[in-house]
């Protein structure tokens, strides 16, 4: 079983949007690997951006694949996680910017999706 993080903007954002793209990055990483599991994010109702920044860096340590969502450059937590990314070796993702509500989007973020957990497993993409 393979572990995945999503790393995503959160500022200015409800927790349903969050909800929602975070459930549409892992039901296409269920479908290339069904026993999948997903690094929950935590509360951080009462802390500080910082102290959520430190509960992510340490689940993200524990994933196999990290998966940046679309525009995650555009926040400074998740660019922090992407430079952890490069410099300790942790596999990751970026998925480019998209709209997750039009076809063509759906379909890019299949793809990438796909081929990161192939290069993850050791498996050939096959389309």
């Amino acid at each position: 079983m393979s572990r995945y993080f999503i790393s995503q903007p959160m500022r200015d954002r409800s927790e349903e949007e969050i909800d929602e793209e975070r459930k549409w990055i892992f039901e296409i990483v269920q479908k290339y690997d069904p026993e999948a599991e997903l690094c929950e994010k935590e509360d951080c109702a009462d802390r500080t951006a910082l102290e959520c920044l430190g509960m992510s860096i340490q689940r993200m340590a524990t994933a196999d694949l990290v998966i940046f969502s679309p525009h995650w450059y555009t926040a400074r937590g998740c660019f922090l996680e992407h430079a952890c990314c490069g410099e300790y070796d942790r596999k990751h993702l970026d998925l480019p910017p998209l709209d997750i509500h039009t076809d063509s989007g759906l379909r890019l973020a299949d793809t990438e999706i796909a081929h990161a957990i192939c290069d993850l497993k050791g498996a050939r993409y096959v389309s």
